[in-house]
């Protein structure tokens, strides 16, 4: 079904049971049982698979900052990497249908504007000291891993400790684009993805990154949080590309960047509570 990235469109199962992605942290396969009357009941397989195997997969990688560790924490610096790319893809009943457009958005600011609302988060729950990471000019080093996956190099990763060290912090929080296991084809980053099928269509707000916390200067990762890169619910806004990004009026661009920034935002915030490092304002 279109919602899973996967071509998985019209797929369905007549059993009781839908398998979905094995459990990293167990090592055995889970199972999805349906409700309602009978064997024959048809389960639509690529709703099970995004609002199931989506939770399953993060939830393996997700680590949970520690009280021990969190006493730890007294100054920390944060960087956002989500990059300076917004991501049009289309995804169609098959490959076919499927195309994807690359648009600058430097100009947006995103990652300045994530790095101040959660140092501004974090500095409300008044445990921890927090202020942005001075990155240089040069940014921070990135690399394109196996299988298309790809996130901060090695390099990369001790120049965010030379530079949080340098301004006498202890703990780094990095907001970071990621590709997503689970969800091959929903590039890492930040877009909005139009989902196609039988004549109806759907827009969806994207943000797909994890958010981490590293103890300076060794590079432990003292927690870590995969959000939901997306929301099940439709966006507000509309598919924007007739022909080019150019074409697109400015106000239409206009409400795409506050809806990039707001869910971008909404999903670090959820993160943070996870990681204990701000508090909830509730829904």
């Amino acid at each position: 079904m279109v919602e899973t990235y996967h071509g998985l469109a019209g797929l369905y199962t007549d059993a009781k049971t839908t398998p979905c992605y094995a459990s990293r942290r167990s090592g055995t396969n889970n199972t999805v049982t349906s409700s309602g009357a009978g064997r024959h009941m048809r389960i639509p397989f690529g709703l099970l698979f995004l609002l199931v195997s989506t939770s399953v997969d993060a939830a393996a990688y997700n680590i949970h900052l520690s009280d021990k560790d969190a006493v730890s924490i007294h100054k920390v610096a944060v960087v956002s990497l989500l990059g300076d790319t917004l991501h049009l893809d289309t995804i169609g009943l098959t490959v076919f249908g499927n195309s994807a457009v690359d648009v600058p958005i430097a100009e947006w600011g995103i990652d300045a504007s994530v790095v101040s609302h959660t140092v501004e988060r974090i500095g409300a729950a008044a445990r921890y000291s927090a202020e942005p990471l001075n990155v240089p000019p040069s940014g921070i080093g990135w690399e394109k891993r196996f299988n298309g996956f790809e996130g901060i190099s090695r390099e990369g990763k001790r120049t965010m400790m030379e530079l949080a060290q340098a301004q006498g912090a202890d703990t780094v929080v990095a907001i970071v684009r990621e590709t997503k296991s689970n969800n091959r084809l929903l590039r890492a980053g930040l877009g909005l993805v139009r989902h196609r099928l039988f004549g109806r269509e759907r827009v969806n707000t994207v943000a797909a990154c994890s958010v981490s916390i590293y103890r300076v200067p060794d590079l432990d990762i003292l927690g870590q949080d995969h959000p939901d890169p997306f929301i099940v619910q439709p966006t507000s806004v509309a598919w924007p590309l007739t022909s080019t990004w150019d074409d697109v009026a400015p106000e239409d661009k206009k409400r795409i960047e506050e809806s990039i920034r707001a869910f971008a935002s909404k999903v670090v915030d959820g993160a943070l509570q996870k990681l204990k490092l701000a508090e909830n304002e509730g829904p």
